[in-house]
């Protein structure tokens, strides 16, 4: 998103691009999140003069580490917040000590903020999945015209959140998998994306959710 005045937040914010990593966690999903962040901070830095990104929580253990060093190395920020209670931030930031860039200013978390409990987490991401899906219509695409990871089985698309791509590669919009036609060699998707759009590909994702935001097994 792009602050055009002032921020208030980041719920406010009109998303002008995104990359699609299949999950709403990092983990797993190390190398999506590296390319994604390289490729979406490119774009930006053609549009505007700064640019904030806000990390993920995942800070512990090794694979947090590896993402979080691999994410400073590929975009060079100059500067550093890390917002930290005590020190577990540190394991990360060992690596930077000596350089001068990036700048590293270590910041408490204020005594107010609080972290989500899971069920908080979860109640969260339904309420903003269904806000993205409340205007979604039905659109049927013809599997053969479009770029595709393999076809597996009906059950195992069904309602699976996807990705649709325009022809140069570029994010356009979510969907959930309706119905795939086997016969017709279709695939029927629920999706707010304007039904003018051009879709060049579909990318799969790992979670199942209804048009409720909720997960399905």
């Amino acid at each position: 998103g792009v602050v055009e005045k002032k921020f208030e937040g980041w719920e406010n914010l009109v998303v002008k691009d995104f990359y699609f990593v299949g999950a709403t966690s990092p983990s797993g999903n190390l190398l999506p999140m590296i390319t994604g962040i390289k490729i979406i901070c490119d774009r930006a830095k053609a549009q505007v003069d700064k640019i904030l990104l806000d990390t993920t929580g995942m800070i512990r253990g090794g694979p947090a580490r590896v993402l979080k060093r691999c994410m400073i190395d590929i975009i060079q920020p100059r500067i550093i917040l890390a917002l930290q209670r005590t020190d577990e931030l540190e394991h990360i930031l060992i690596g930077f000590k000596g350089m001068t860039i990036p700048r590293i200013y270590r910041m408490k978390v204020p005594p107010g903020v609080r972290q989500k409990n899971y069920s908080e987490r979860v109640s969260y991401r339904e309420q903003r999945f269904k806000a993205y899906f409340e205007s979604a219509q039905s659109l049927v695409l013809a599997w053969d015209r479009i770029g595709l990871g393999d076809i597996v089985s009906e059950e195992y698309l069904h309602n699976r959140l996807i990705c649709l791509r325009d022809t140069e590669g570029r994010n356009l919009a979510l969907g959930i998998v309706d119905e795939v036609d086997g016969r017709m060699r279709s695939i029927s998707v629920y999706t707010p994306l304007d039904k003018e759009k051009k879709i060049g590909g579909i990318l799969w994702g790992k979670l199942r959710i209804n048009l409720e935001g909720k997960e399905v097994d």
